[in-house]
């Protein structure tokens, strides 16, 4: 497929990009809800001592997920700021926020799992951090034009 094809706007990008956003954030909402309604406070064959280990290791996956895409970002909008063309810039742009948002919608696909596995709902609420970071990362006028 050939990129040089279609038309890049500024308000198509903005378009779509926010309609990206929107999706995943619907989807994140759709698995709390589900988790909710499954996942119940029964025992499970997960032991308390490999549930301790998740309450450790899953905050410590959602803080670097946050983190490596924040510095994955950073790096790379240096980059993209060197283009010239606007065309370019919001090709690339777009590239970089998509990975930004796979990287903190990973930490809350983690919680999704961890609450299914030790039906346990307190996996439930890290999910729920990484959705209000993930509406911080919404697409804007303002952020783009940075």
């Amino acid at each position: 497929m050939n990129i040089n094809k279609f038309k890049v706007t500024y308000r198509g990008y903005l378009k779509s990009m926010t309609l990206i956003h929107l999706g995943l954030m619907f989807a994140q909402l759709v698995f709390i809800a589900v988790i909710f309604v499954l996942v119940n406070e029964e025992k499970t064959s997960i032991d308390l001592e490999t549930q301790n280990i998740l309450l450790i290791a899953i905050p410590t996956f959602i803080l670097f997920t946050i983190l490596s895409g924040r510095l994955i970002y950073q790096q790379f909008l240096k980059k993209i700021k060197l283009k010239t063309e606007l065309r370019e810039k919001l090709i690339s742009y777009r590239t970089l926020t998509i990975i930004q948002f796979a990287l903190s919608e990973s930490g809350a696909l983690v919680c999704f799992i961890a609450s299914f596995l030790t039906q346990n709902l307190v996996f439930v609420y890290g999910s729920i951090g990484v959705l209000m970071y993930f509406l911080s990362l919404r697409p804007s006028k303002l952020k783009t034009e940075k």
